[in-house]
C-alpha cells in the first residue's frame, strides 16, 4: 500500500477508535446511511445501550429518532433525554441573547455579521441541538475593530487575537461570542478566502437581526478544514461528531453543489491536505457521501497529504503526552529539588527538539518508519 495512504488509514483508525466504540461506530454508520431500514434498526438498537453515551451522542441519536419516526426507536431513548434537550436548548437561547445584542450593534454600524460553525448550523438545522460553548460570527476586515467598541459598550470582557475578539461576560472565562476577521486555518493564507466568501454569501434575517450566511460550498469547506484542525489538535470532540451530520445535512439539501469551488478555496488558503484528510475521514463512516472523482488525487497533492499526515501523527502520538508532562514541570521544581535538575533539562530539551522536528516530515518518517 502507498505510504501516504498507509499513514492516512492509520490516523483515521486511531481517531475513529478514540471517539467511537465499535458498537457506537456501527450505530453511527447506520444513522448516517442513506436509507436506514426498520429491520436493521431493531437488530442494532436492541443490543446497544445509548444511555451511557456522552451528551452529544444522545442528542444526535435523539434527532435521528425524531427525523425517522417510522423506525419506532423512541423506546430506546434514555430517560434523561428530555432533560438534556432542555438544558442544551436553554444554553443555545442564552448564547443567542448575546448574539442578538452583538449583532444589533454591528447592524447599527451597517454591518451584517456572517454566521459560521455551530451558530450557522443552528439556523440551518434548528432541530439538531448541539453542545455549544459559544457562537461564532465573521465581520468584514475593515469593520473588525468595531468589535472592541462593541465589547466595551455592552460591558463584555474580551481576549484579542489577530483573527478574533473573544467576548465573555465579566467575571467569567466562559466565552459567549467570538467575532472573527477570518476563519483561522493555521496557514497564514486565510485572508485569501475572504473576498469570495463575502461575494458568495446570502443575506438572511435571524433573531430579527440582519446576517449573512456562507454559500453551501463555503459551509462544507469551512467545516472540513475545521474538522482537520480539531483532529490534529485534539480539540472540540463534539464538533468532530457533528461534522458528519452537518455535511450530510448540507449536501443532501444542496442544489447544484460545485466541488470545484471547495477545491479552489483549499488551493488559495493552502489547505488541500487538510481538506483531503477530512474527506477521507468522513468517508470512513459515510462511503457514499462524496463523489468518487474527489479522490482522484494527483501526485503533488498525494505528497502533501502524506506530509500532513506525518505531522499529525507525530503531534498526536509523540508530542501530546510530552506536552502535558512539560506543562507539569517548571524551573521552580528543579530549583527547589522537587525534580532532579538533570531530569528537568532532559525533558525540556527533548520537548524543544520534538517541537522543531514536527516541521520536517522527512525526519518524522525516519523516526516513525517502523510504526507505519
Amino acid at each position: 500500500m502507498d505510504k501516504s495512504f498507509r499513514i492516512l488509514n492509520l490516523l483515521i483508525s486511531v481517531f475513529i477508535q478514540k471517539h467511537l466504540s465499535e458498537n457506537e461506530k456501527t450505530v453511527f454508520e447506520f444513522m448516517l446511511s442513506k436509507n436506514p431500514d426498520l429491520e436493521s434498526a431493531k437488530k442494532l438498537f436492541e443490543n446497544f445501550d445509548i444511555s451511557s453515551a456522552s451528551d452529544n451522542k444522545i442528542l444526535l441519536f435523539s434527532n435521528f429518532v425524531k427525523t425517522h419516526p417510522k423506525l419506532g426507536l423512541d423506546k430506546f431513548l434514555p430517560a434523561k433525554t428530555s432533560e438534556l434537550k432542555e438544558f442544551y436548548m436553554r444554553r443555545r437561547l442564552e448564547l443567542f441573547v448575546h448574539l442578538d445584542k452583538v449583532a444589533g450593534e454591528f447592524n447599527a454600524q451597517g454591518v451584517r455579521p456572517m454566521l459560521v460553525k455551530g451558530a450557522l448550523m443552528s439556523f440551518l438545522n434548528p432541530d439538531l441541538l448541539r453542545t455549544m460553548g459559544d457562537v461564532d460570527i465573521i465581520v468584514p476586515a475593515d469593520k473588525f475593530d468595531y468589535s472592541k467598541e462593541i465589547a466595551q459598550k455592552l460591558n463584555y470582557e474580551y481576549a484579542k487575537e489577530p483573527h478574533s475578539f473573544d467576548f465573555h461576560e465579566k467575571g467569567s472565562e466562559k466565552g459567549v461570542v467570538d467575532v472573527h476577521k477570518y476563519i483561522y486555518m493555521d496557514t497564514k493564507c486565510e485572508m485569501n478566502l475572504n473576498q469570495s466568501l463575502w461575494q458568495r454569501a446570502k443575506e438572511i434575517t435571524f433573531l430579527d437581526r440582519e446576517f449573512c450566511i456562507p454559500c453551501d460550498e463555503d459551509i462544507i469547506f469551512i467545516s472540513l478544514v475545521n474538522l482537520a484542525r480539531n483532529l490534529r489538535n485534539n480539540t472540540s470532540f463534539s464538533n468532530i461528531l457533528y461534522s458528519f451530520f452537518d455535511c450530510k445535512h448540507i449536501l443532501e439539501n444542496a442544489s447544484d453543489f460545485n466541488w470545484d469551488t471547495v477545491l479552489e478555496n483549499a488551493a488559495v488558503t493552502k489547505t488541500l491536505p487538510q481538506l483531503y484528510f477530512s474527506l477521507y475521514f468522513i468517508r470512513n463512516l459515510m462511503p457514499e457521501i462524496f463523489p468518487e472523482k474527489l479522490f482522484d488525487i494527483k501526485e503533488k497533492e498525494r505528497k502533501q497529504l502524506k506530509e500532513y499526515c506525518l505531522k499529525v501523527y507525530f503531534n498526536r502520538i509523540f508530542i501530546d503526552g510530552m506536552r502535558q508532562q512539560n506543562k507539569s514541570i517548571n524551573w521552580t521544581d528543579a530549583v527547589t529539588g522537587k525534580v532532579e535538575l538533570k531530569d528537568y533539562l532532559k525533558l525540556k530539551s527533548k520537548y524543544f527538539l520534538m517541537k522543531r522536528v514536527v516541521n520536517y516530515p522527512s525526519v518524522i518518517e525516519k523516526i516513525i518508519g517502523g510504526n507505519i
